[in-house]
């Protein structure tokens, strides 16, 4: 979470909503997950994936969209593991 005097000090913060989606496999819903996200209105945001090392990569849903950084892990971290890094990872964005 961002507090409003944490995203004025960030130079390079080029949105207002980071939406972060954790995924390990489902494709189908994850599918469905980033369809939503990506149909959001009114809003400047970017998305954020995080595949916690899915046995199928679900980075070809992608496809180099812009409003989308994808990660995916080597090795599974587990739901916390992968939560804890999406959030140190977004925070510095």
């Amino acid at each position: 979470m961002f507090l409003k005097n944490d995203m004025e000090n960030k130079k390079d913060f080029n949105f207002n909503i980071a939406i972060v989606i954790l995924a390990y496999n489902r494709y189908d819903s994850f599918k469905l997950t980033l369809k939503s996200a990506l149909s959001q209105k009114g809003i400047l945001s970017h998305i954020f994936v995080f595949d916690d090392a899915s046995d199928c990569p679900l980075n070809d849903l992608i496809n180099n969209n812009p409003k989308v950084t994808y990660t995916r892990h080597r090795k599974r971290l587990g739901f916390a593991g992968n939560f804890r890094f999406a959030m140190e990872f977004v925070k510095k964005k």
